[in-house]
């Protein structure tokens, strides 16, 4: 099962936003459970569909040195423009800028997403 890092947190492990997250965020399948009792820091997101959770998956360090499985900056470009109203303002300009300016996407693999 592949659980991986999700929006707030990637965008933070991408480099992507300034701001640390205040709780640690997960996707996983529907169905899959992986906490008897879910932790107080921990949001757990479920996906529908296998194609789009397994879509552009990447390993990223931590700042502590460890790696851990996250989304990609086309995918997380995706989610940004399809979820905006989720993300505050600063949050959205800073990412979808950055993502443009530094030539950070694949397009192809943002137009397959889309």
């Amino acid at each position: 099962m592949i659980f991986l890092r999700y929006q707030n947190s990637t965008l933070y492990l991408l480099g992507l936003t300034n701001r640390i997250p205040d709780d640690i965020e997960v996707a996983c399948l529907r169905g899959y459970h992986p906490f008897k009792t879910k932790p107080a820091n921990i949001d757990v997101h479920y996906e529908n569909n296998a194609f789009k959770h397994e879509f552009n998956i990447i390993n990223r360090p931590t700042i502590f040195g460890n790696s851990v499985k996250t989304y990609g900056y086309e995918r997380m470009f995706c989610e940004l423009v399809k979820n905006r109203k989720k993300y505050d303002s600063e949050t959205f300009l800073y990412a979808i800028t950055k993502c443009v300016r530094n030539n950070l996407l694949d397009y192809g693999l943002v137009y397959e997403y889309a």
